[in-house]
């Protein structure tokens, strides 16, 4: 506020009650500009009805469609006032200087925020339909004007990646203080990672990663292909070596001794929540099976063991 006191000092004293503030904001101006505003409102209203029609949910293509027409308007609306009132401000311009210097200081987040969105319009890190992480929020962008943009969240630390219904919206600013990371990718095929601990007491490890191997062919057969393309695919665009579609398996102790088995999976998003369930239930279902196996046995052998003892007695 000091350096402000200071600067509005310096400015040269102008008399405004010299100013005809009648002549400058005329009433044909005023009208102009509300029959600017209006038609423009109105069309934009008119052609994003048109593109909505009857669609519950948007395609990617029309939300580019509205986003544009949205800044569209907008920057209609704001050369048109400034044409309208030009030539009415111009005797006005000096008289307002120390104003403009304090809205400038009142309004400095706008400014950062609409230089946001012209590094992002410059730069394109993101467009309409990506999904992008910022903050530690991941979602969809639905939606982008001058000062802000919003996301439709995806669950992705609950690893469903399913909309949980939540709407972001973040300020352009936030392009300049925080990590933007486009995570589009993620959108169609992401490496989903099947993580499943047991106990060590009566499991084999290695016939417990033998089924876990059959287990997973099951569930990641009807995938390969499209799996085994879309990689390739990626390979070629990016021009680096991502992780390969076949899963690959790892196992690894605990420091008790229990056993941690893991699978890596190249899965289409939607499906990746439930063939990571589908994997995990069928291969604890194994593991119930080779426990109630292995006790069954002891059992027995404990029983032809106590049937002996009273033989021998018996003898």
């Amino acid at each position: 506020m000091d350096n402000l006191d200071i600067l509005l000092a310096k400015l040269p004293a102008v008399d405004l009650s010299s100013v005809d503030l009648g002549a400058i904001f005329s009433a044909s101006s005023l009208f102009t500009s509300i029959v600017l505003i209006t038609a423009v409102f109105f069309v934009r209203r008119l052609l994003i009805r048109r593109i909505w029609r009857d669609s519950e949910v948007l395609a990617k293509e029309q939300r580019s469609w509205i986003i544009l027409i949205k800044n569209g308007a907008a920057i209609v609306i704001v050369i048109g006032l400034i044409l309208i009132w030009a030539p009415q401000l111009h005797t006005f311009a000096l008289s307002i200087a120390a104003f403009a210097v304090a809205v400038v200081v009142a309004t400095k987040e706008m400014i950062l925020c609409f230089m946001g969105a012209i590094m992002r319009v410059t730069s394109q890190p993101f467009k309409a339909g990506d999904w992008v992480s910022i903050d530690g929020v991941t979602g969809e962008v639905i939606d982008l004007d001058a000062f802000s943009f919003r996301l439709q969240e995806v669950d992705m630390k609950g690893r469903s990646y399913q909309f949980t219904g939540r709407t972001i919206v973040i300020p352009n600013g936030k392009i300049f203080s925080s990590n933007v990371e486009n995570a589009n990718f993620f959108k169609t095929f992401i490496f989903e990672d099947v993580k499943i601990s047991v106990q060590f007491a009566d499991i084999d490890p290695q016939a417990a990663s033998a089924a876990l191997a059959k287990i997973t062919e099951k569930y990641f057969a009807s995938f390969r292909t499209e799996a085994q393309a879309f990689n390739r695919k990626i390979r070629r665009r990016a021009g680096i070596s991502i992780g390969l579609a076949e899963p690959a398996y790892d196992i690894s102790t605990s420091d008790v001794g229990h056993y941690h088995f893991g699978v890596r999976l190249f899965l289409p998003t939607q499906a990746a929540a439930a063939v990571r369930s589908d994997i995990t239930a069928d291969f604890l279902a194994h593991i119930y099976k080779q426990r109630k196996s292995v006790q069954e046995k002891k059992e027995s052998a404990a029983l032809v063991d106590k049937c002996r003892v009273q033989g021998q007695e018996s003898a």
